[in-house]
């Protein structure tokens, strides 16, 4: 993942619709939760467990046409990235990124 790679999000507020956006950039490492800025990266608790947490990292994203109404507020969004030099993964990313946005009908 790099700036200008391209994303798909969906808002589980608009299901049925996806939009297309890119990776501005990247931060080198987050906290959990609102804690003080205090300079420090995320820290990793050591875990027992067979599969291993899923790590995060702040993205920033800009959506490629803005959208014509507010979000409500809590309002969550899924993204789907699609790294640049992946073309064999586009046909993949679109997909999963449909389905999801259908699956918001449901849940």
């Amino acid at each position: 993942m790099a700036p200008g790679d391209a994303a798909k999000i969906v808002f589980d507020a608009w299901p049925g619709h996806v939009f297309d956006a890119q990776v501005l950039a990247m931060d080198a490492g987050v906290r959990e939760g609102q804690l003080a800025a205090d300079g420090q990266l995320a820290d990793i608790p050591t875990t027992d467990r067979w599969v291993r947490d899923a790590q995060r990292m702040r993205v920033h994203l800009a959506l490629t046409q803005p959208i014509a109404n507010l979000l409500p507020s809590g309002a969550r969004a899924t993204v789907q990235l699609q790294p640049g030099d992946a073309v064999l993964a586009k046909p993949f990313v679109w997909l999963q990124a449909h389905l999801i946005s259908w699956l918001h009908y449901v849940y």
